[in-house]
C-alpha cells in the first residue's frame, strides 16, 4: 500500500519531483521526463522513407497514423557510432508543438513508467 501512495505521489503535479526513463545512445546513459515522452515505437514496425539531401542525422520519414513524422537520429546528431543491433532500437515520440519528430535510441531501461520491452 505504501509503496502504491508513493507512485501516486510522484504522478502528482506540484510536487516538484519527475521521474526519468533511462535509454542509451552508443552506450552512452541518457534520460527523458516520462512526462516529456507521449509514446514509444519500436524501430523497424513502420518503414522509413529516407530524405535525399538531408542532414545526415536525419534517419528519414514514417508515417504510422496520419501524420507525417521526421526520424532524427541521436548518435548520427552526437557524431556516436550506429547501432550494432537495430532489434533493439526504439523511437520516442516528445509533445512538441507543430513538430513530430521521432528520436531514435538504442537501448531502453526497464523502470516503473516502461517495466518491459518492446
Amino acid at each position: 500500500m505504501a509503496e502504491n501512495k508513493k507512485t501516486e505521489i510522484l504522478l502528482e503535479s506540484g510536487t516538484n519531483e519527475l521521474e526519468l526513463m533511462e535509454f542509451t545512445v552508443a552506450g552512452q546513459h541518457f534520460g527523458i521526463n516520462v512526462a516529456k515522452v507521449d509514446e514509444i515505437i519500436k524501430y523497424g514496425v513502420h518503414p522509413i522513407t529516407p530524405m535525399p539531401n538531408s542532414n545526415p542525422f536525419v534517419e528519414g520519414i514514417f508515417r504510422p497514423r496520419d501524420e507525417i513524422m521526421t526520424v532524427i537520429n541521436l548518435a548520427a546528431y552526437m557524431g556516436l557510432p550506429p547501432s550494432e543491433d537495430e532489434g533493439h532500437d526504439i523511437l520516442i515520440l516528445p509533445p512538441l508543438i507543430k513538430l513530430t519528430p521521432l528520436f531514435m535510441f538504442m537501448r531502453l531501461r526497464p523502470s516503473s513508467a516502461y517495466p518491459g520491452r518492446l
